[in-house]
């Protein structure tokens, strides 16, 4: 009986150690999903393989969501990456910081979506290991940080760098591209399928606050040749973003509240950030990120200072959100496809895996701009200049609303409120949900409670006879006088430094029904997410 006792314990002992290992750390014993060499033999297919493979190992991290087919049917992709990522609700969207990040528009380019789909790997690797990753804790920042990978642009153009025209799948798009380039060098293509420049033929349109006109430069004429018709390189399109691969990432620009982009190409190891038709203000900001990039990594920011060139992803990016952007030209390899050796020295001596986390730190030091763009009361962007932020808001037709601090995504009224014919509020406050709520102090002062607090417990009291209420304000949670929790509609909280409780509670109080109310707007907006 003892022996099997025992033997029952051992079990139970030993099932609890297997359940203390966590599938990441099965996962590490395991090849990883992502190294150089895979990725210098790989086609676009097998990188796209490997991000699955990478969110179905990851899946407490990472997903992934196809952003569009190519004309020869490759998927073009993101992978975001954020703590619990399935975990998501509407204020995500300004309670997060979003960075954007890409790699593959140039189809030679073959060497940086292996070095964006290694980084999300080592990623999570520090994520469960802080000692991975040197001087950077991926953890903490991913609990506040969602971070969107595109791992490749331009797949058609990869393939045909790295394998020829005998990549191209549809017998028809491989005529056409052959028709349109017959003297093509495949290895030195930066262009699409269509013989289009990616990275010539996004949508160019700014604000002249000086001017107050809006501008469009796309089309304009660089210092690199220009050409009228397709080709290996800088052709610009026949019209402004025609290819589906430069709609789909300006559309993904366009969903979330990015603080700022990131663009890996290949070649020379230099910073390109020169974007000076948005004001001085923000080329200086633009400017000191920039040296921060340079620091970490070693390499120089582009010289001149002046780059005219027009239809840049960075460009669209900066022009519509006011948000830092950068083009980080990796490697001094002229040799294309860029060569194995390569690969490892590259991300390691120059800490490319660096350059986001980075980046997420440094925006989260800046913080938000005060001029903030509603629609239909609810936040959509912040920029730099209010003159900008005037002519954005006209454009989407919404309104500026000027404040410091991080947004919230609602707008909240101030209001009057009469709550039946006895009980008035002077300080109620109404969500943009039309949730109502008052202050604790008016609802208990209006009944007759003696109102308390107890700093060494950090909570506030009211108390009639042998009745009592008391709020905890670290944790805002609300007990009786037997220290039973009380549960509550909406969660209090603290405005004006009083706090709110939920309308329904106090009418059940007061024994006064909600539907008897008077409320009188006071004109005066509250930038609270009150109903989270």
């Amino acid at each position: 009986m003892l022996k099997t006792i025992l033997k029952f314990t051992m079990m139970c002992i030993f099932i609890v150690l297997i359940s203390m290992i966590s599938l990441p750390n099965i996962a590490f014993a395991l090849e990883d999903v992502v190294t150089f060499e895979k990725g210098y033999t790989a086609n676009s297919s097998d990188l796209y393989q490997m991000a699955k493979d990478l969110v179905n190992r990851y899946a407490f991290l990472l997903e992934l969501e196809d952003l569009g087919v190519t004309q020869d049917g490759r998927q073009i992709y993101v992978i975001r990456m954020t703590y619990n990522i399935y975990k998501y609700d509407a204020y995500d969207y300004v309670d997060k910081t979003h960075l954007l990040i890409d790699g593959g528009v140039h189809a030679r380019e073959t060497y940086n979506p292996v070095v964006v789909l290694k980084m999300i790997e080592d990623y999570v690797k520090d994520y469960y290991n802080d000692a991975y990753l040197p001087n950077k804790n991926v953890r903490e920042l991913l609990k506040t940080s969602v971070i969107h990978f595109v791992p490749i642009l331009n797949p058609d153009g990869f393939d045909v760098a790295k394998f020829g025209t005998e990549s191209i799948q549809n017998p028809l798009v491989k005529a056409n591209f052959i028709s349109l380039i017959p003297k093509l060098q495949n290895n030195r293509l930066k262009a699409n399928l269509s013989g289009v420049d990616l990275n010539r033929n996004f949508e160019d349109i700014y604000y002249n606050t000086d001017l107050s006109t809006w501008y469009d430069l796309w089309g304009t004429s660089g210092l690199y040749r220009d050409t009228d018709l397709p080709d290996m390189d800088y052709f610009k399109g026949f019209k402004v973003a025609s290819e589906l691969e430069t709609k789909s990432l300006m559309a993904y620009m366009q969903k979330y509240d990015f603080r700022a982009y990131l663009s890996y190409h290949s070649m020379g190891q230099v910073i390109y950030y020169q974007i000076d038709h948005l004001g001085s203000e923000f080329y200086n900001l633009n400017k000191n990120f920039a040296l921060k990039i340079a620091d970490v990594t070693g390499y120089k920011l582009n010289s001149p200072d002046k780059y005219i060139e027009y239809g840049f992803s960075t460009d669209y990016f900066a022009n519509n959100t006011t948000k830092p952007a950068f083009t980080l030209e990796t490697t001094n390899s002229f040799t294309f496809p860029t060569p194995l050796e390569v690969y490892a020295h590259e991300y390691i001596e120059h800490k490319l895996w660096e350059v986001p986390l980075e980046i997420l730190e440094q925006v989260k030091i800046t913080g938000y701009y005060k001029y903030k763009i509603y629609v239909e009361d609810r936040y959509v962007q912040d920029v730099i200049d209010y003159n900008y932020a005037v002519a954005k808001a006209k454009e989407l037709g919404g309104t500026v609303h000027v404040y410091p601090g991080s947004p919230s995504l609602t707008i909240s009224k101030k209001i009057k409120l009469d709550l039946g014919e006895n009980y008035h509020f002077e300080n109620a406050v109404q969500s943009e949900a039309l949730n109502i709520y008052v202050p604790f102090i008016d609802v208990f002062r209006q009944m007759g409670y003696e109102i308390g607090y107890d700093s060494n417990f950090n909570q506030a009291s009211a108390t009639l006879e042998s009745k009592q209420y008391i709020v905890h304000l670290k944790t805002m949670e609300m007990f009786d006088s037997e220290g039973k929790s009380i549960s509550l509609s909406k969660k209090p909280f603290i405005l004006d430094k009083r706090i709110m409780v939920p309308l329904d509670f106090a009418a059940a109080l007061m024994d006064t029904s909600v539907d008897v109310i008077e409320i009188e707007e006071l004109g005066e907006n509250i930038y609270m997410d009150l109903d989270q």
